[in-house]
């Protein structure tokens, strides 16, 4: 567990996060978490802030303190499997504490499949998945059966590396099940900006 990550921006700039080895999550780049917020922020697919944000794979936990710190999500909910991860994330979580509104935050050790039947209140979805596993079609199966209450306005953001986004079928889920309203490709990275049909 090493203290290499720094938040980009907000009433939280410039904090030092943990990050999980790299043998558990895959780290997404601080370019890459620049981009998300600067297209959130520019609200083209929705009026911020978001009322809740889970955040599906958590890793870190830094997107979510991001979101809060950038008052991009009124509550954030990080949702991680991996129980060293969690502990990560829990850590973070725990640094940021005094600078965070009570009540503006949860973190949950789960496999997420499961966990997100308790947020259908939530309005933006982030998901940053293992390249390797299948959970992501798991997910979108089970966000698309989901009875979501503001399922007009749910935004799901799914980043994937940009070279293997229609190798591993992801395109093809994506384009399957959600609405596509945007793809922003940096370096490997690439942001793909959905909502329900």
């Amino acid at each position: 567990m090493e203290k290499n990550i720094k938040v980009g921006s907000g009433f939280l700039r410039g904090k030092k996060l943990f990050s999980p080895s790299a043998e558990i999550t895959r780290p997404n780049s601080q370019r890459a978490r620049e981009a998300l917020f600067n297209v959130l922020r520019g609200g083209k697919f929705a009026d911020l802030p978001f009322e809740k944000m889970v955040d599906c794979f958590g890793g870190s936990g830094v997107v979510s303190i991001e979101a809060l710190s950038q008052n991009v999500a009124k509550k954030a909910v990080c949702v991680e499997m991996d129980r060293n991860a969690y502990k990560v994330v829990k850590t973070n979580f725990d640094s940021c504490s005094e600078q965070l509104e009570d009540g503006s935050y949860s973190y949950v050790n789960a496999d997420v499949v499961s966990e997100i039947a308790n947020h259908s209140d939530a309005d933006l979805l982030y998901c940053d998945p293992p390249y390797s596993s299948d959970v992501l079609a798991k997910l979108v199966n089970k966000v698309c059966s989901m009875d979501w209450k503001k399922s007009e306005d749910l935004l799901i953001v799914v980043s994937t590396d940009s070279l293997e986004y229609a190798k591993t079928g992801r395109k093809e889920l994506l384009e399957k099940n959600f609405r596509i309203l945007d793809e922003r490709k940096y370096g490997k990275n690439l942001l793909v900006f959905c909502k329900l049909k």
